[in-house]
């Protein structure tokens, strides 16, 4: 299965995307392949989902479980773990 995420902005859409079909794939048997591509007419934007690092205000509606599971606490931001970057090819 491939999805695309256009406008991916800085990238809160696909790493939403990718979170949700990561823990669907542990729950259903015989669950797709998939792969996010995403992609951006803003340059700066691509680059700062690249990097995928947020802000503690961008991150007020994640749940413990997800932040946990996927973010690493770098002094006053949350950076993406390579779980959830592998996924996902950005253009």
């Amino acid at each position: 299965m491939n999805i695309w995420s256009c406008p991916c902005a800085t990238g809160e859409e696909p790493y939403s995307l990718a979170m949700i079909l990561d823990n669907l794939e542990t729950q259903v048997p015989r669950f797709q392949k998939y792969r996010i591509v995403a992609s951006d007419i803003a340059h700066e934007a691509i680059e700062k989902a690249k990097i995928g690092i947020y802000t503690d205000d961008s991150m007020k509606e994640i749940s413990d479980y997800h932040e946990n599971k996927y973010f690493t606490k770098q002094k006053t931001n949350f950076g993406h773990n390579n779980v959830i970057k592998e996924i996902i090819k950005k253009k």
